[in-house]
């Protein structure tokens, strides 16, 4: 047992054990490893893909861009409108091409027209005000056309009840369906053969049939 004043005794641990050896360092990835076929192969189906991708986005920008030139400003792809002007939204062109189609036809399409329409984007939290704005335009323009929709219809139901003959083409009236019911009957009965006629007269008139 050690004792104050003597010599410390050799420890039982061996020195070179006592130390953990060092963890080896990793090899780094070579230029032999990165120059392998199969990494050329990779890096070349990379390369590939986005150059294939740049030149397919140019290609499409080139082409709606020709369209919208020679279109006057918005070009369609698939039948939805595309911004050709920078900082114009979307909604704002698809309303104004969507009305320019409805003004060719009769006021009541235009208005029914205008009805169905549906902008493709939407403004959550006048995040957009621009967008926020042309459909609060959109929304007064459809409330517009419903009103006189309305109003239309109101105008010819009044002119109905006070005209009765002054009913829209495609409807009939009650007298008219009981005159035309009246003319279908009557020719019903003409058609009928003469022995069927014959013994309806004797029938009403008390007169036995004939065999």
């Amino acid at each position: 047992m050690w004792r104050p004043g003597e010599h410390e005794p050799p420890s039982a641990v061996p020195a070179a054990a006592a130390a953990p050896a060092a963890s080896p360092a990793k090899p780094a990835i070579s230029s032999k490893l990165l120059g392998m076929k199969f990494m050329q192969r990779r890096q070349e189906a990379d390369l590939r893909g986005r150059l294939r991708a740049e030149e397919a986005a140019r290609a499409d920008e080139a082409r709606w861009s020709a369209r919208a030139a020679a279109g006057g400003g918005a070009a369609t792809r698939g039948g939805a409108v595309e911004q050709s002007v920078p900082g114009e939204p979307r909604v704002q062109l698809e309303a104004e091409a969507h009305a320019a189609a409805a003004t060719s036809r009769a006021p009541a399409s235009v208005a029914k027209a205008l009805l169905a329409f549906r902008p493709a984007r939407r403004s959550f939290g006048d995040f957009n005000p621009k967008t926020a704005s042309a459909l609060a335009a959109v929304r007064e323009a459809q409330d517009t056309a419903r009103a006189a929709l309305d109003e239309a219809a109101a105008a010819a139901h009044a002119a109905a009840a006070v005209d009765p003959g002054g009913y829209d083409e495609g409807t009939v009236g009650d007298e008219e369906m009981a005159e035309r019911y009246a003319t279908l009957v009557g020719r019903k009965r003409a058609t009928q053969p003469a022995t069927e006629l014959r013994a309806e007269k004797k029938r009403k008139a008390g007169a036995p049939e004939e065999l």
